[in-house]
């Protein structure tokens, strides 16, 4: 069963604009948010390997393995991007969708740079007040600051990004049970960490019943590229598919080996 690629995250339903907020408050919060962040790079000038582990679940302590490692170059045609440096030892469905999901991407910078870029932002501000998350700011320090993004009162999803109606609906009400915790530094307006998180059960593709979902990912930041990038992503899956099988998934994605592509 194939779950990756179906989460739904709320960055992506993104950003209150501040003129419809109602409430001094929140028109703050969102003022904040707005300020602090800073657009990631529109593309990638790096070759890099990445390495995908799943949590073993045998007998003692369950650890990560290494099940499979790969490079990407940017520089090459999508599709053809992806070289595999060490293949699994047996089957991993993961694996093989982590591989096609990095050599077909047309926009590979959301599956390698942390925040979003400037055409989302612009995008996402313009939005109507209900179909954007609820931000408000759960810590801060003089070096960093933390927004909590709750769903939007009105889910909005393109039908075309689906193949069916029951995907399309399954989607929507993924939406709304998910939440995201987004941690900015204030020196540089890049992000050092987030979290995805359910907030309660809910479906995918209208077969598979999620009961908890947590995806961890630190990022790093390069300086020579004013952004970060995806360092490490901890992902877990716990629920039941057809309502019998029960599924645990946890797997851990690291990018590394950064080599700057040559300048054409």
């Amino acid at each position: 069963m194939r779950l990756s690629g179906k989460i739904v995250s709320i960055s992506a339903l993104l950003i209150m604009p501040m003129a419809s907020m109602a409430d001094t408050d929140s028109s703050q919060v969102q003022a904040r948010y707005m300020s602090v962040q800073q657009a990631r790079p529109d593309t990638v000038p790096f070759m890099f390997d990445v390495t995908h582990e799943e949590l073993s679940n045998g007998e003692g302590e369950a650890e990560f393995t290494a099940t499979g490692q790969f490079r990407v170059n940017p520089a090459m045609p999508v599709g053809s991007r992806v070289t595999i440096l060490t293949a699994p030892e047996g089957e991993s469905e993961a694996f093989s969708d982590q591989v096609e999901e990095f050599n077909s991407a047309e926009d590979l910078g959301k599956l390698f740079w942390c925040g979003s870029d400037a055409a989302t932002l612009e995008e996402n501000a313009a939005k109507p007040a209900d179909q954007v998350p609820q931000a408000e700011i759960i810590s801060e320090t003089d070096e960093i600051i933390v927004f909590r993004l709750a769903p939007p009162e009105t889910i909005v999803l393109d039908r075309e990004d689906y193949e069916s109606n029951r995907q399309f609906k399954a989607a929507k009400k993924a939406a709304s049970k998910i939440a995201e915790e987004l941690t900015y530094s204030l020196e540089t307006g890049q992000q050092t960490h987030s979290r995805t998180y359910s907030t309660g059960s809910f479906k995918l593709d209208g077969i598979a019943k999620v009961n908890n979902m947590n995806n961890d990912v630190t990022c790093e930041y390069l300086p020579e590229a004013e952004a970060s990038f995806r360092q490490l992503s901890v992902m877990s899956l716990e629920g039941k598919a057809f309502a019998v099988v029960s599924f645990n998934t946890n797997t851990r994605t690291s990018i590394s080996n950064l080599q700057p592509l040559p300048t054409p």
